[in-house]
């Protein structure tokens, strides 16, 4: 377990970086569509699934720390997770939520298992704004019913127990968010 939650960690790690330099970029694109955008996160071990929006495939055989941004027109979601091949119906969801995504919006969906060893899917709005130069912004997720982790930052220890995420949880998402 705790090489899987390394391995979800690790992912998470490498969005968060992506967020300080590229996802700027996005989040600018996106406010000049009217879309928004979505970074999916792959944190349930031992299952490969298909990610759902309003009942139709939006990614297709997502493997355990994948992580994928979609781009969606601004608008009310009915997000769900099923194994690959399934159709995308709420009596096949492994976990669901729903989400309203405004345009121009940063969001992240992260599926992991919660403190009953269930699938479930936890919403969180990204802060996008400026980092001021020579700094950077690294988020941390540990959403899971796992063992604590201690993470580092050079020599520098940023958590030395299960933290929690510190973006903030999406207003209205039925995900439960750390």
């Amino acid at each position: 377990m705790r090489s899987s939650v390394t391995r979800l960690l690790g992912a998470t790690a490498l969005t968060a970086a992506v967020a300080a330099g590229g996802v700027l970029a996005a989040g600018a694109a996106s406010a000049q569509t009217g879309d928004a955008t979505l970074t999916v996160i792959h944190g349930v071990p031992g299952v490969i699934v298909d990610v759902c929006a309003d009942g139709k495939t939006a990614i297709s055989g997502f493997t355990f720390t994948s992580q994928k941004t979609l781009s969606l027109p601004a608008g009310s979601y009915s997000l769900g997770v099923v194994k690959t091949g399934q159709a995308c119906s709420a009596a096949n969801y492994l976990a669901s939520a729903s989400a309203t995504l405004s345009s121009g919006e940063n969001a992240s969906v992260i599926a992991y298992l919660n403190d009953g060893g269930k699938p479930a899917l936890g919403l969180y709005e990204n802060d996008t704004a400026a980092v001021p130069s020579g700094q950077g912004r690294l988020v941390l997720s540990h959403n899971a019913d796992a063992p604590a982790v201690k993470v580092a930052a050079g020599s520098t220890g940023a958590a030395g127990r299960r933290p929690r995420r510190t973006g903030r949880p999406r207003p209205g998402g039925s995900g439960q968010p750390c």
